[in-house]
């Protein structure tokens, strides 16, 4: 069983996870800090994190708002969506990719599921103004 949450810190935000093991007592697991630790010089925030086990494929993916990772877009700061998997349900993980990097503006609520094979995720994506249109909410969706 697999535990994801968002921890707080004077400094930043920061998602974990603890893996208990499936049979026997429960002991004292050390918890992984997945998502970018903070810096001297950068706080920022993680946030809205998402979690799913494929488990016809034995994959775990966690997905989650950075705002450590924020881009810049004529100046407004934007939050990313950031993503990692792990193809041995936890044991080990792929580096924290940017997934939403190639969306204009900000990203946030991942929401992740799955059908056992296949893992599937949409997320709310602001749109920047177009003429007189002004700036949206869209929803994407994406399977991997």
């Amino acid at each position: 069983m697999d535990l994801v949450w968002q921890e707080a810190s004077s400094r930043s935000n920061q998602i974990k996870m603890i893996q208990f093991p499936s049979a026997g007592p429960l002991g004292s697991p050390a918890p992984k800090l997945l998502s970018a630790p903070a810096t001297p010089a950068q706080s920022g925030t993680a946030s809205q994190p998402a979690a799913i086990y494929a488990s016809g494929t034995g994959t775990l993916v966690v997905a989650w708002v950075d705002t450590l990772q924020q881009k810049k877009d004529n100046g407004a700061i934007e939050d990313e969506i950031f993503l990692i998997s792990s193809p041995d349900g936890g044991v080990t993980f792929t580096p924290p990719s940017n997934f939403s990097s190639p969306y204009r503006d900000s990203s946030d609520a991942p929401v992740l599921a799955t059908d056992g094979m296949t893992i599937y995720m949409v997320w709310q994506q602001q749109m920047p103004p177009t003429g007189p249109l002004p700036q949206n909410g869209e929803t994407f969706f994406s399977h991997f």
